[in-house]
């Protein structure tokens, strides 16, 4: 298992809690996971800029929404 995909599962696990972390595959979305909505977005992209140590801007947000739109999004700002 990739070590940026499971860095982004434990953040993602630290906004949603430990009981969704069967959930939060590579495939997984905004679609896929319902504790992943538009009130924990913004939690979201906290977590995601603490643990990669980012700034992740208004255009950039929109990727936000699937865990491969946020691995995209990680390896652009590496």
């Amino acid at each position: 298992m990739d070590n940026t995909f499971r860095q982004v599962r434990d953040a993602l696990v630290g906004v949603f809690g430990e009981d969704q972390r069967a959930a939060l595959t590579e495939a997984a979305s905004m679609d896929t996971v319902a504790a992943w909505d538009s009130m924990s977005f913004v939690q979201v992209m906290i977590a995601l800029e603490s643990t990669f140590g980012i700034s992740i801007s208004p255009d950039d947000a929109t990727e936000l929404t699937s865990v491969k739109g946020i691995m995209k999004l990680i390896s652009k700002e590496k």
